[in-house]
């Protein structure tokens, strides 16, 4: 199975909660988008601790795709279908802006009435 390393400034990080916890966010919806996040850019689980809140989304991507001549944007759409279908409907659209922190997932997802699931 194919697993990618973090962009290269996030590996060196400690792997922690606190950052997400010290935003107010709650731990179990923290680690489900961390989850998610993992799954949609082949990362392994365990690396998904050292993202931080205010990681941008975009410049995650731009690491592995600098070129913006063809962009398929995978990713992003495998991140969009996991978070929507565990937390939110069609009507509930991300805005997918270049400044979209990790966090800024993380707090669209406590909109949504739905309490954790298992996949």
């Amino acid at each position: 199975m194919f697993e990618r390393a973090l962009p290269k400034g996030m590996r060196k990080r400690e792997p922690s909660i606190q950052p997400w916890i010290e935003c107010g966010l709650e731990e179990w919806r923290v680690r489900r988008v961390l989850e998610f996040l993992c799954e949609a850019f082949d990362w392994k689980k365990s690396a998904g601790l050292q993202l931080r809140p205010d990681d941008r989304l975009w410049q995650i991507y731009r690491y592995y795709y600098p070129s913006r001549r063809h962009p398929d944007e995978l990713e992003i759409q495998i991140l969009d279908r996991l978070l929507h279908d565990e937390f939110g409907g069609a009507e509930d659209r991300i805005d997918w802006s270049k400044d979209l922190t990790l966090a800024d997932l993380v707090r669209w997802s406590e909109v949504s009435p739905r309490g954790p699931t298992t996949r």
